[in-house]
């Protein structure tokens, strides 16, 4: 009898000893075996981020289509959109390209690119004032902006958006 009694407590603390995966939510049982397999720590500096948000606040009183590029001419094309009144936009860069993109607008047919020179910082903030820009010239079509500026209609992600 003692010795029945002897193995079901055994037994019993054998089940009750044992870890079970289910307290630990999925998210939690990945980084354990990603922290297992890098067979130490992370870097609280590392934010595994691999593009940067650019916050680009425009001014404008027209609409006003934005690129953002690699390069004044023949880069690669990073971002677009399309603004028909001021406000705040985000586009996105990658990171480890380069500190310098271009921030290409035309807004009443008039063609301006702006500098940008990326501190390393997540969010990067721009301003864009359409109504002072300096460095323009006149363009006779918008698609000719994004073919030009965009090389052979490359792109970092996914399709061109000028074809």
């Amino acid at each position: 009898m003692k010795r029945i009694m002897g193995m079901a407590f055994v037994v019993l603390m054998g089940l009750t000893g044992c870890e079970s995966n289910e307290e630990y939510s999925e998210y939690e049982r990945v980084e354990a075996s990603f922290l297992n397999r890098l067979e130490g720590n992370i870097s609280p500096l590392q934010w595994w981020k691999t593009a940067v948000t650019l916050k680009v606040n425009v001014v404008t009183e027209s609409p006003v289509k934005i690129w953002l590029a690699s390069a004044a001419t023949g880069g690669v094309l990073y971002d677009y959109k399309e603004v028909t009144s001021s406000g705040l936009i985000e586009m996105t860069a990658p990171q480890g390209q380069g500190n310098t993109i271009y921030l290409i607008t035309v807004c009443n047919r008039r063609e301006s690119t702006q500098i940008i020179t990326l501190s390393g910082k997540l969010e990067e903030v721009v301003q864009l004032n359409t109504l002072t820009a300096t460095r323009s010239h006149e363009v006779v079509n918008d698609t000719d902006v994004a073919t030009t500026r965009s090389g052979k209609s490359s792109v970092l992600y996914g399709q061109s958006v000028s074809g």
